[in-house]
């Protein structure tokens, strides 16, 4: 490919990308694919973009990932298998210019994390922080902060983890000062915690609310549920 421009087919951010592709696959209930990317000399809204992109996919496993994509000072990697016992694929995000994707992009992002064991029972550890964020014009955010770990190999005892807390949130007229979300417990027993505060919820001691969820496993494949809602 030489000169390809990705707003020419819907895309919002123009570029000029120079490279060589091998790509097959299958599709229906038995799909795969596998994609061989190289990128070089190219540009991605007026910013440097350069790297390789490889991997192999399938409805059940995710082979041969090796993925070190560069827009500027911004790099996306992943390395790695995930799908079968022993599979590991780590994965990361080191964006300090996101406005090097445009106008419509702005702030800093950063996370990384690991997949483990298989589609139906992954393991996973990730996390993810981001400040004064603006993506695609539409959506701000002054900070993220995301924690998620899912254990696996035990079943309904997985540890299941998780701590999502987000600032100054909006998107068109919806507005959100603050809002939060965590898990704690396991895959079958597990409680689930969500607060929230907007521009209609200034009053002291009414500008929150909870959601509590407990998951109770009495079964592995068939957890109770028992819930409550409080402002």
């Amino acid at each position: 490919m030489a000169r390809f421009n990705p707003a020419a087919f819907g895309s919002p951010i123009p570029g000029s990308i120079n490279g060589r592709f091998d790509a097959s696959g299958r599709s229906g209930a038995d799909w795969h694919g596998a994609l061989d990317l190289a990128v070089q000399d190219s540009t991605l809204a007026k910013s440097p973009f350069w790297g390789r992109a490889r991997l192999a996919a399938d409805r059940r496993h995710v082979s041969g990932a090796d993925v070190d994509l560069h827009v500027g000072a911004n790099v996306v990697a992943a390395n790695g298998s995930f799908g079968a016992g022993g599979d590991r694929l780590d994965w990361r995000i080191d964006a300090p210019q996101l406005a090097a994707l445009g106008p419509d992009y702005a702030g800093v992002l950063r996370g990384a994390g690991r997949v483990e064991g298989t589609m139906d029972t992954p393991s996973l550890a990730a996390n993810l922080e981001g400040q004064n964020l603006r993506l695609m014009g539409k959506h701000s955010l002054r900070t993220l902060r995301a924690n998620v770990n899912l254990g696996s190999g035990r079943g309904g005892a997985d540890p299941l983890n998780s701590d999502i807390q987000i600032t100054e949130f909006a998107s068109g007229e919806t507005r959100v000062a603050a809002a939060s979300l965590q898990t704690t417990g396991t895959r079958a027993s597990h409680t689930l915690r969500a607060a929230g505060r907007g521009d209609d919820y200034d009053a002291p001691g009414r500008g929150a609310w909870r959601l509590e969820r407990q998951c109770l496993g009495r079964h592995p494949g068939r957890p109770a549920e028992q819930g409550a809602v409080s402002r």
